[in-house]
């Protein structure tokens, strides 16, 4: 694999955010513990040195690299690989971003942090980086979620909740499956893909998938209304078509979260 230019998406740590900073509450003494601040700072330097780890790396192969802290924008276009340096959050930020890239994930923290997108860690990276290389490393491919909505468009690899701007209240919408449509009154709209599959949407009744499969999974909390079998779907192929137009009637704004939020105005069509 020829791999010339590198972004390293990384996040930044607790400790960074809640006590380096002048304004953080945190600093004023008493409102943590002496063991919790040690505790946050050992995992502030175990993160700290995974990126740098994986930066030296990189830079050993001869190979230019940009470091970008997660939040800000950046362009991937002229990068023909991406690493991500912190946990899930920080690798399914990166995956909305890159486009025909290869994305690898590195646990800075594996004490801590899951990372069940990560394959790596700042000890094992150079060999799998040496293997990438060589080509002689397998590359798994993820489908992800085609999301548009109110004239942007999303690439979601792990999962999207359609539901009120509060959570706990009514959602009311028409959902649209091939011929069928339906009105709806619920907590909401929960789709997955496989590989988002395992996680909070498992617990909320979703079936778990073989993460690289081409299948989404639906979860529909207490509908209240329903007319024809949209209710019974459990999940639906990845050729299905699933439009979610928000009723006129209902007045309220609706969110639109995956791992981030945003909000769409009532009449908006979902696709």
């Amino acid at each position: 694999m020829n791999i010339k230019r590198i972004i390293i998406l990384y996040k930044r740590s607790a400790y960074a955010i809640y006590f380096q900073h002048p304004g953080s509450s945190f600093r004023r003494k008493g409102n943590i513990g002496a063991a919790e601040i040690k505790r946050f700072r050992k995992m502030h330097e175990i993160h700290y040195a995974s990126l740098n780890a994986v930066e030296e790396a990189i830079k050993e192969k001869g190979i230019s690299c940009k470091r970008v802290c997660r939040g800000r924008r950046f362009d991937i276009g002229p990068h023909d690989f991406m690493v991500t340096v912190g946990g899930d959050g920080t690798f399914l930020e990166a995956a909305r971003s890159i486009k025909n890239q290869i994305i690898l994930g590195v646990n800075s923290d594996p004490s801590w942090s899951v990372g069940r997108f990560c394959f790596a860690n700042a000890q094992t990276f150079p060999s799998i980086l040496e293997a990438l290389l060589k080509g002689r490393q397998n590359v798994r491919q993820f489908p992800r979620l085609d999301l548009r909505v109110a004239g942007k468009r999303f690439n979601v690899l792990n999962d999207v909740l359609f539901s009120h701007r509060n959570p706990p209240a009514m959602s009311r919408y028409s959902l649209t499956v091939d011929d069928i449509q339906e009105e709806q009154k619920s907590s909401g709209d929960w789709i997955s893909t496989a590989a988002g599959s395992s996680g909070a949407i498992k617990s909320a009744g979703g079936k778990k998938f073989f993460p690289t499969k081409k299948i989404c999974s639906i979860v529909r909390a207490s509908c209240m209304q329903s007319r024809a079998n949209l209710t019974s779907l459990k999940a639906v192929f990845w050729t299905l078509l699933v439009v979610f137009r928000l009723n006129q009637l209902c007045g309220k704004d609706v969110y639109l979260s995956t791992d981030l939020m945003f909000r769409c105005r009532s009449g908006s069509a979902v696709l």
